[in-house]
């Protein structure tokens, strides 16, 4: 399975599922923590303090534990012992290699669990200590949950595969470290922590560097300052333009004949937040008409992935202009001509969408009218609320210029709603998907109090259904369905639940 260090901490929060009164913990491993000349082949065992719910997998559980480094160990098979207390894993080590695993749940989990053991008859000599740094408004006392390590690689994103560790430590209470057993290398330090993974309303999330190289020999290395950034930062409000020339540079390199077919982003709205044209993540679609070649650029926050896909409708498409105006003047120029008084006057519980997009087949999205030749923006706001007569979903779009920012054609608000013809049912509830954030399947529970039309669907972020996992009259009571998203993306999807008249909406992430 593909691991990213951001697979830690996502699941430190986003994970609000509780499966227990009191936090689980891991009281002891096989082998044990620091065990040196452990077999080639053998199994590792992980015991909690109380037994793991019946509704997990042994699958399940995998992505809470991850171990480094994946390339010199193999995997053959993942258990539970009988009474459900430990989670055992068949594997074959690499010989003469230090293995490090990481335990971040089931949630809620009291800290978390390290163990570290090699297949060599003995450690490094060395160790490595320190102190983290948060800023000045981050509570150190709160931050139990977190690791830091030490890894060869020197510009280890949140977002990159895991690395292969040197030495890895969890937090003291003061926010000090101290990596043992390191051998002679040069390495860099890293650090991830949280407030409080079982609460994704209120835990803060940190990751952070030590700046310097960290050279080892065969003594003891102290004062090594790791500096904490809180993980907002690294989901600032990108707009369209915001890394259009770094993005322009990586196409350039690997195509320089290629032109922008296409820019998609999306904004969810919470919290009173006004449409603004930004957006967390953006795609761009390039095609190079003489090599026949297409690209996608996908940027989360400041981080940018880019890759060569198989795209060949690209090459129909218009290219679009580097000098349009940005998706916030854009959607600036629709909230004045009518779109701020749609949103103003949506429910509170509202799920609301805005959807800004470039260069792509508008039709798609229940446009009727004329297209028009030259490039523009297309800025879809799609609100989802319950009503006594049903689930309402109200839709406001309107065309923009991309070069003058003109108002080209507006829609009035369609508003469809969903009467419950079938369903009786007075009161639904639908639970947070487990594991989340997953890879590729995940479990959704929901529950509803009495008979009726049910119905269970995933959304893409652009409000396209990608899949339906209920669809039917179902009888009262607690339910469980799986969702397996091997054919999808990674990415944030919604799942909805509707029953008689009521309607519930969730969040998913979905991490390859």
């Amino acid at each position: 399975m593909k691991k990213h260090l951001v697979t830690a901490a996502f699941l430190l929060a986003a994970s609000t599922i509780t499966m227990a009164q009191t936090p689980f913990s891991v009281t002891s491993t096989f082998p044990s923590n620091a065990a040196t000349s452990v077999d080639l082949e053998t199994t590792i065992r992980f015991t909690f303090n109380e037994p793991i719910p019946i509704h997990l997998t042994a699958n399940d559980l995998e992505e809470f534990v991850e171990v480094s480094p994946r390339s010199d160990i193999q995997i053959h098979a993942s258990s539970f012992s009988e009474d459900r207390r430990s989670l055992v894993f068949d594997v074959t080590h690499n010989a003469d290699r230090d293995f490090h695993w990481t335990v971040t749940g089931p949630f809620p989990i009291d800290r978390f669990h390290l163990l570290s053991y090699t297949t060599a008859t003995a450690f490094g000599t060395a160790s490595v200590s320190g102190q983290l740094t948060l800023p000045e408004d981050a509570e150190l006392s709160t931050f139990k949950y977190g690791y830091v390590l030490l890894t060869p690689f020197s510009n280890l994103s949140f977002w990159d595969e895991l690395p292969r560790y040197a030495g890895i430590a969890t937090l003291n209470q003061n926010g000090t470290f101290d990596i043992t057993g390191v051998r002679p290398g040069t390495y860099y330090a890293y650090a991830i922590v949280t407030s409080d993974p079982a609460d994704e309303e209120t835990a803060a999330v940190y990751f952070g560097k030590h700046d310097q190289q960290i050279v080892v020999q065969n003594s003891s290395i102290q004062n090594v300052a790791v500096t904490m950034q809180s993980l907002d930062n690294f989901f600032p409000v990108s707009h369209s333009h915001t890394k259009l020339e770094e993005i322009r540079g990586l196409v350039n390199s690997a195509s320089p004949n290629s032109g922008l077919k296409s820019v998609v982003g999306f904004q969810m709205l919470q919290n009173n937040d006004v449409p603004d044209g930004s957006s967390i993540f953006w795609t761009y679609m390039w095609h190079d008409h003489i090599t026949e070649k297409s690209f996608a650029a996908t940027m989360s926050g400041g981080f940018v992935d880019f890759e060569e896909v198989e795209d060949q409708s690209l090459s129909g498409l218009m290219t679009l202009p580097l000098t349009m105006i940005t998706s916030s003047q854009a959607v600036d120029a629709v909230m004045q001509a009518g779109a701020a008084q749609f949103v103003d006057r949506m429910p509170e519980d509202a799920m609301i969408i805005v959807m800004q997009m470039a260069g792509i087949d508008i039709t798609q999205y229940g446009y009727e009218g004329v297209i028009p030749n030259g490039p523009f923006w297309f800025i879809n706001i799609v609100s989802v609320y319950s009503s006594p007569e049903g689930s309402v979903t109200e839709v406001h779009y309107a065309l923009v210029d991309a070069m003058s920012g003109a108002i080209i054609n507006q829609t009035p608000t369609s508003i469809e709603k969903d009467p419950s013809d079938e369903g009786l049912v007075k009161s639904i509830s639908l639970s947070q998907n487990y594991p989340n954030p997953f890879n590729p399947t995940t479990e959704i529970g929901y529950q509803i109090s009495e008979i009726g039309r049910t119905r269970l669907s995933v959304y893409d972020l652009l409000g396209r259904e990608v899949a339906v996992l209920v669809d039917g009259v179902m009888p009262a009571g607690e339910h469980r369905v799986s969702f397996d998203a091997s054919g999808l993306s990674s990415g944030v999807y919604l799942y909805r639940l509707q029953s008689g008249s009521m309607v519930e909406t969730r969040r998913m992430t979905l991490v390859k």
